[in-house]
C-alpha cells in the first residue's frame, strides 16, 4: 500500500480529529473537564478537509450541560481534519500497481485537500479517454474519490493488416503481419494465433497496418441458403451419411434448417465446415 502523505496541512496547535463526528473522546484531550462524560456523546460535525473550525468556550460549556455535566467555562478549541495533497509519485505507483505492463505519463491529478491514507486507483477506473478514477482509503475505511489524466498505453504483440483491405474480402495468410504496436489498455485485442484470423471476411475498409480486431471481421458462412451440402447423422454406434439441401446459411457451429433430398423433410443440423452438416440422433433426417 502506499501512502498519499506529501506534507500534513493541518493548522499548528489545533485538535486533529480523523472521524466525520467531533465526539467528547476527541475534546476531552484540550478540555480535561469533559474526560467525565461518555466518550462517544457527539458534539457535532468536523469540518471538511482543508478547513479550520474554530469551537467557542461557552459552546464547550453548553455541550457538557447538556450531558448533565456542570463545567467552568474553558478556552476555545481549534479542530481540523487531518488531511495532505496527493502526491505525484504516490499517485504514479497506485498506477502502476494496477497497471505493471503500462508505459504511462502522469498529465495531471486533484490538487484538492484528502483525508490522509492510501492512494488507489484500480485498472477498471481507467477510462478509454484517459480519466483515470481512484480513491483514497482513509482512516476511517471510506473510499473519497479522486482523479488523474493520464497518457497511458501497452505495446502489445498485435495482428495487423498487411495491406488495405475492402468489405467481403477473405483474409489469405499474406494479408496479416504481427506487429507490436502501442494500444490503450481496454483496447480490444486481436486473435492470439494467425490462424484464428485466416479465412475470416473483412466486414469495413482497413487500411494498412491496423489492428485486426474483431469488430472488422466476421466467420465466413461455410453453407449459403440453397447449398448442396453433406449430412453425417450419428444416433450411438450408427452413422448415416446423406446428401441435402440447405435453406438457411451459417457459419460453424450455427444451427440451420436443411432439406431431405429424397424425402423432401426439413430437419436441423449443425454447420461442421465448408459444406459440412452433422446431426446428432433422430432430428427428422428421414
Amino acid at each position: 500500500m502506499t501512502a498519499l502523505v506529501t506534507a500534513l496541512l493541518s493548522a499548528s496547535g489545533c485538535l486533529p480529529v480523523a472521524d466525520d463526528q467531533i465526539r467528547a473522546s476527541h475534546l476531552a484531550a484540550r478540555v480535561p473537564a469533559l474526560t467525565d462524560l461518555p466518550a462517544t456523546a457527539v458534539f457535532g460535525f468536523a469540518p471538511r478537509f482543508g478547513v479550520r473550525r474554530t469551537i467557542l468556550g461557552v459552546e464547550l460549556a453548553a455541550f457538557a450541560q447538556r450531558q448533565g455535566l456542570s463545567i467552568a467555562v474553558p478556552g476555545d478549541v481549534c479542530v481540523v481534519r487531518p488531511w495532505a495533497l496527493l502526491d505525484a509519485g504516490a499517485v504514479r505507483a497506485a498506477m502502476e500497481r494496477a497497471l505493471p505492463e503500462a508505459a504511462l505519463r502522469l498529465l495531471d491529478y486533484l490538487k484538492q485537500p484528502v483525508p490522509l491514507g492510501n492512494v488507489e486507483f484500480p485498472r477498471l477506473g481507467l477510462g478509454i479517454n484517459g480519466l483515470w478514477r481512484g480513491y483514497v482509503k482513509g482512516g476511517d475505511g471510506r473510499r473519497y474519490p479522486v482523479w488523474a489524466k493520464v497518457d497511458v498505453h501497452i505495446d502489445r504483440q498485435t495482428a495487423v493488416a498487411g495491406r488495405d483491405l475492402t468489405p467481403g474480402e477473405i483474409l489469405k495468410p499474406e494479408d496479416i503481419r504481427l506487429e507490436r504496436v502501442p494500444q490503450h489498455p481496454s483496447a480490444t485485442a486481436t486473435p492470439e494465433s494467425l490462424d484464428d484470423l485466416v479465412g475470416m471476411t473483412v466486414r469495413r475498409p482497413v487500411r494498412t497496418g491496423t489492428p485486426l480486431v474483431t469488430a472488422l471481421l466476421v466467420k465466413p458462412r461455410e453453407v449459403a441458403a440453397g447449398d448442396k451440402v453433406s449430412v453425417t447423422v450419428e444416433a450411438g454406434q450408427a452413422k448415416l451419411s446423406l446428401e441435402a439441401q440447405a435453406e438457411t446459411g451459417g457459419r460453424r457451429g450455427d444451427r440451420i434448417v436443411l432439406k431431405n433430398l429424397t424425402s423432401g423433410k426439413r430437419f436441423r443440423g449443425v454447420v461442421a465446415g465448408p459444406g459440412q452438416v452433422k446431426v446428432e440422433g433422430d432430428d427428422g433426417t428421414n
